[in-house]
Formats: C-alpha cells, sequence, structure tokens
C-alpha cells in the first residue's frame, strides 16, 4: 500500500477562525493551490475521511476515498472490516477555533446505528463519534460533566429553594384571600351596566 494524498473537505461554521488565521485555510491552501481564503470567512474544520458532508477526495485520481475503501477493503484489515464494514470508522478533524463551539453530544455505536435507520437525513452515517483532540496551538476545552454526586448536590439545593419560593408565594396568596375576604372587598355593586 502506498501513501495518498488527499483533498479534503473544508467546513465553514461559525465558531471558525477567519481568513489566513485559520490553521484549517493555511492547510487547504496548502493543499489545493486553486483554494482562495475569504478573509472574512469562518473556517472552521478540515475533513480527512469518508463522511458523506464533506468526503475527501484522492489528489491523483478524483476518485472519492469512501469508492477507494469500498474496492480495497482488505487495507482495512479483518478486525476494522468485521466491526465496521467496508468503510473507515472515523472522521480525521483539523480545528481552528476563534469562539466557543456549541454543546456537542455524541451518541453510542448502537445508537448512531439506530438514528441513522430511523433519521439517515439528518443523522448521515451510522458510526459513533469518539474523540481525541490534540492541540496544535494554545486552546482550552471544557470536557465531560461534574461528578454525579455534585449535580445531586446542586439539584437538591435548587429543589429546597423552589419548594420555599413557592410555599412562600402560596402563603402570600392565602394572606391576601383572608384581607380581602375580612374587608368584604366582594361587595355587590348597585346599578345596571
Amino acid at each position: 500500500m502506498c501513501a495518498m494524498e488527499l483533498r479534503c473537505a473544508v467546513q465553514q461554521y461559525a465558531w471558525g477562525k477567519h481568513g489566513l488565521s485559520s490553521k484549517v485555510a493555511q492547510i487547504a491552501k496548502n493543499n489545493d493551490p486553486d483554494f482562495v481564503a475569504n478573509e472574512l470567512s469562518p473556517y472552521a474544520e478540515l475533513w480527512m475521511g469518508t463522511h458523506p458532508n464533506g468526503p475527501s477526495v484522492i489528489k491523483v485520481s478524483g476518485q472519492e476515498l469512501g469508492d477507494w475503501v469500498m474496492a480495497n477493503t482488505d487495507t482495512l484489515g479483518g478486525k476494522v472490516m468485521a466491526k465496521f464494514g467496508p468503510q473507515l470508522p472515523f472522521l480525521f478533524k483539523v480545528l481552528s477555533v476563534r469562539e466557543a463551539l456549541s454543546i456537542q453530544a455524541h451518541p453510542s455505536k448502537n445508537h448512531a446505528e439506530e438514528l441513522h435507520r430511523q433519521r439517515p437525513d439528518i443523522y448521515k452515517d451510522p458510526n459513533h463519534k469518539p474523540e481525541l483532540a490534540i492541540a496544535i496551538t494554545p486552546f482550552e476545552a471544557l470536557c465531560g460533566f461534574r461528578p454525579a454526586r455534585e449535580i445531586a448536590e446542586f439539584l437538591k439545593i435548587d429543589f429546597i429553594i423552589i419548594v420555599i419560593v413557592t410555599t412562600t408565594i402560596i402563603i402570600i396568596i392565602i394572606i391576601i384571600i383572608i384581607i380581602i375576604i375580612k374587608n368584604n372587598c366582594f361587595q355587590p355593586v348597585a346599578g345596571s351596566l
């Protein structure tokens, strides 16, 4: 097997760095002499893989990488073929982040397969999305959740506050009703409309 140079897809999500300040745009320009970076446009992700929303293309032949993999399944190896079939089970990405990304939740392999079966228009492939991040420039990221014990404590505190506030509001309403009844505020009005 030989190395193949790929022309990779660029994703222009709003959170990406603009123009050639983006590593994604820099890599795309170095890889494709026809690539022109607009300094006002975001260049967020460079995708290397077979995902239908941005498949890589083999430079020399112009063939999509997914088609090449389907025709050369032996390059995947027996274990990958047995587990994932004749496709790349990953999508390699380079990100160039200007501002915080939205919160992302990635399904398990089984859930991804189910979602893809039910809604292939939204879930374009049946693969899970495990991620590994390697920063090539200074980068800060938040990952995961607080321990369940801490979340439970916060929920208890919030629940106690909700109970106190709700009880206080109910007591105030009862007091107002008692005052209205004691002061005969519900007297009939004489006359006609």
